[in-house]
């Protein structure tokens, strides 16, 4: 059996969904119910005596469920401490206790030093700008330390039918009209990554690996550039903004060397496509 934890959300329904297509035992854990017909337990992970009874020897748990938004994580601190971090623990506690055959973690590149530069890989320094980032360190070590075969996936930019990121909210606001609105200058750059080749790489690590990878596209793209081209494709009237920021721009490049050689897993969705994809 497959445990998938957070499995209604946005990464966890794609890959229940690919995974009972594949003929595998899914089984997800959520606080919300799933829109596929799908084995379903509602259950917060802080309650660890509901937990207890949902993963069982053998079982692979795939954990997703957390709080993301790490503008509000800062405000925020105690909510997202419960969610990711007390709710980690029990995830990881649970899978201990029942010998759960291995546990994939989704962390994230919110774990990485922000001032890093040039290329980096999975020993880069960690060092979070926001307390999101925080709390994907601290499940990072709860799983690393657990003494059961993991895989620690660090997620770059994740888009796609059902995102909320930067590429979802750039879509949605030029396919309305409204202003595309940009924090900084635009010039910074960041890894997008689609859901599709996110699932991938997990369903992959089902089976391959143990240490932490990093699932990133590879490349690099300016925000600026993006925003226009979205606004080209979508043929919108839109105009972008831009809004001031503290948060400082990332000027890194993440290597998915590792991923692609120990998983044996490559992205296969330019963000092009990707875009394309997402315009109705």
């Amino acid at each position: 059996m497959i445990v998938i934890t957070g499995g209604s959300g946005f990464i966890g329904s794609v890959l229940a969904k690919k995974l009972i297509e594949k003929g595998k035992s899914v089984k997800v854990i959520d606080i919300n119910a799933p829109k596929i017909d799908v084995e379903f337990s509602k259950i917060d992970l802080i309650d660890y005596n509901s937990l207890k009874n949902e993963i069982n020897c053998g079982d692979t748990v795939v954990h997703l469920a957390a709080l993301t938004n790490a503008h509000e994580s800062d405000n925020e601190m105690e909510k997202y401490f419960r969610t990711n971090v007390e709710g980690t623990f029990n995830v990881v506690r649970v899978c201990k206790e029942s010998k759960a055959k291995k546990i994939v973690f989704a962390s994230s590149i919110a774990v990485f030093d922000p001032k890093l530069e040039g290329v980096i890989d999975e020993e880069s320094e960690k060092r979070p700008q926001n307390f999101y980032g925080v709390t994907k360190v601290i499940g990072e070590e709860l799983v690393r330390n657990s003494g059961i075969k993991h895989a620690i996936l660090r997620f770059t930019n994740v888009y796609g039918p059902g995102g909320r990121g930067v590429i979802n909210i750039f879509v949605k606001r030029a396919m309305s009209g409204e202003p595309v609105e940009i924090w900084g200058d635009g010039s910074q750059e960041r890894d997008f990554l689609h859901v599709g080749d996110v699932v991938g790489a997990i369903m992959q690590a089902l089976d391959k690996g143990n240490g932490s990878y990093n699932i990133a596209y590879g490349k690099n793209f300016c925000i600026k550039e993006v925003a226009n081209r979205i606004i080209e494709l979508t043929r919108s009237k839109s105009r972008v903004v831009y809004r001031e920021t503290n948060e400082i721009p990332v000027k890194y490049l993440v290597s998915n060397a590792k991923a692609k050689k120990e998983l044996e897993w490559n992205p296969k969705i330019s963000l092009e496509e990707g875009i394309r994809g997402l315009i109705q």
